[in-house]
């Protein structure tokens, strides 16, 4: 695809090379959009929207490994920026996904509360 092979000029230039991923993931070319995003993180790693963005690329695409890494990226993206709702959110949503695993019923609960804490319904949940 010529996006990608043109890309390689432009990976230094974040901005662009973000909106490169967005128009991918808006034509659902998910794997292309996620090599943009790879390497991003690969220039800058304590960027935690690259995290997020990439794990919600990961997630949109499905399947239990792709679901799993999406986690692991979500959990990168929280413990770099611990006031992100939206990273908790995916976190919950893909330990979710990953029900069946043994470990992740420990991660929805401590996810879940979180995110009750966080948007002040704990109080009126348990009606």
């Amino acid at each position: 695809m010529k996006g990608v092979d043109s890309a390689s000029g432009f990976m230094s230039d974040h901005e662009a090379c973000l909106e490169l991923a967005d128009l991918y993931v808006s034509q659902l070319d998910f794997s292309h959009a996620a090599f943009c995003m790879e390497e991003l993180i690969l220039v800058n790693p304590h960027m935690p929207l690259f995290h997020q963005r990439y794990a919600e690329i990961l997630y949109s695409m499905g399947g239990a490994d792709n679901v799993e890494m999406a986690r692991k990226y979500f959990s990168q993206a929280l413990k770099l920026n611990r006031k992100s709702s939206r990273s908790l959110y995916g976190f919950f949503m893909a330990s979710t996904a990953l029900k069946s695993r043994k470990d992740s019923k420990s991660m929805v609960t401590w996810a879940q509360e979180k995110l009750l804490v966080k948007t002040n319904v704990g109080s009126w949940v348990a009606w």
